[in-house]
């Protein structure tokens, strides 16, 4: 029972860290005036880094309360259960910022897909133009936006758990005879 509860209390305190710097860092590139379409490769490395140190490093602590034993099944729970809090709390944000904090943002997205899908296709008609900016409109609602960013973060999740559990894994071998 003592697991669940390290667990559970590992799973969040973990998966806020995560919500909370992801947050942090997409507030600075904001607060900065970057362009949030065209951010350069060091902002989406340094996201990347983040995610996976806080899903690691939850797996590791996960690992130091159970005794420094691991199971592949015991990283995959923490480390998704992670991602999908981070997750959470990321999309709850992009929800707010497309919505609320910068609901023009939508529109200057919109223009650059245009201006790129003619770029692409310069012999697109006026009516192939705006089918295709209307399949791009429901997906880049706030709300396909946020749910994409679930599934994303739980999607690269299982990776990064997968792989660190690989790693981190100390399977308890003694056996009571």
């Amino acid at each position: 029972m003592e697991n669940q509860i390290n667990a559970k209390q590992t799973i969040i305190n973990y998966g806020l860290l995560l919500g909370v710097a992801s947050i942090l860092l997409s507030v600075g590139v904001y607060a900065s005036g970057m362009d949030l379409m065209k951010q350069p490769f060091w902002i989406k490395a340094l996201s990347y880094i983040i995610f996976i140190a806080a899903i690691v490093m939850g797996i590791k602590k996960y690992r130091d309360l159970n005794n420094n034993f691991l199971s592949l099944g015991q990283a995959m729970k923490v480390g998704v259960g992670i991602a999908l809090i981070g997750g959470l709390i990321s999309a709850i944000y992009t929800y707010l910022f497309f919505s609320v904090i910068e609901p023009d943002m939508m529109n200057q997205i919109m223009v650059v897909a245009e201006e790129k899908m003619l770029e692409q296709n310069p012999d697109m008609s006026d009516d192939q133009i705006e089918t295709a900016l209307g399949f791009s409109k429901i997906f880049m609602s706030p709300f396909a936006m946020s749910t994409m960013a679930i599934i994303g973060s739980l999607f690269m999740g299982a990776i990064i758990s997968l792989i660190g559990g690989l790693i981190l894994k100390k399977e308890d071998v003694s056996y009571n005879l």
